[in-house]
């Protein structure tokens, strides 16, 4: 019986979708499935949120594995198919997964969940992961708090009639947008002529 793998490729936020690492995801994957002989495709998706009305393709990927499509699940990281903080999602996905018998590789592991080891090890490295986000979100924030202390632009999108300018790899800075200086001169015309009122400009 020829094993099916599905490399599953998610990236949390729009701006993942062409980041390096998930270039990366494909090709370590496509590696895995083949040095263990296994059958396989490739399916990217971009979602994230707390149940999976936001991951249509992982609904899919469930129903496939109840339907005994698919054996195995390829993923660049634990994280990738459900952070232990979207619990619903996680929860659901661990328990098809557990009650299919699916193994789960990553690009470091392989993962059994029905085996007490592999399950107490899946357990700390998403406790490790947690932590390591947390980490990470308090140091963009405090980056995020600096720059706006300094008037710098913080990120986020921008307010109509400007635009963000790379200055590097990490810095970037606002500037006036030219095509909607007339879009910006309109509104302000309108907010004089009906006195400030926000709702009738």
């Amino acid at each position: 019986m020829m094993i099916h793998a599905v490399i599953y490729d998610r990236g949390s936020t729009k701006a993942q979708e062409d980041n390096w690492s998930r270039v990366n995801a494909e090709e370590e994957g496509i590696k895995i499935a083949e040095q263990n002989d296994f059958t396989w495709e490739y399916i990217k998706e971009i979602g994230s949120g707390t149940t999976l009305t936001g991951r249509p393709k992982m609904m899919r990927i469930l129903d496939r594995i109840a339907a005994g499509e698919i054996q195995v699940i390829i993923v660049q990281d634990l994280d990738r198919l459900a952070r232990p903080e979207e619990a619903v999602i996680y929860d659901t996905i661990r328990q098809v997964i557990q009650k299919y018998n699916v193994i789960i590789y990553t690009h470091s592991g392989r993962y059994n969940l029905n085996d007490d080891d592999d399950d107490f090890v899946v357990d700390i490295q998403n406790a490790v992961s947690k932590k390591e986000r947390r980490r990470i979100l308090k140091r963009m924030r405090r980056a995020i708090k600096t720059k706006a202390e300094a008037g710098q632009f913080a990120g986020g999108r921008p307010s109509t009639g400007y635009k963000v300018v790379s200055k590097g790899q990490r810095e970037s800075d606002l500037a006036k947008d030219e095509s909607e200086i007339e879009t910006v001169k309109a509104v302000f015309d309108k907010l004089e002529i009906t006195g400030g009122n926000l709702n009738k400009t």
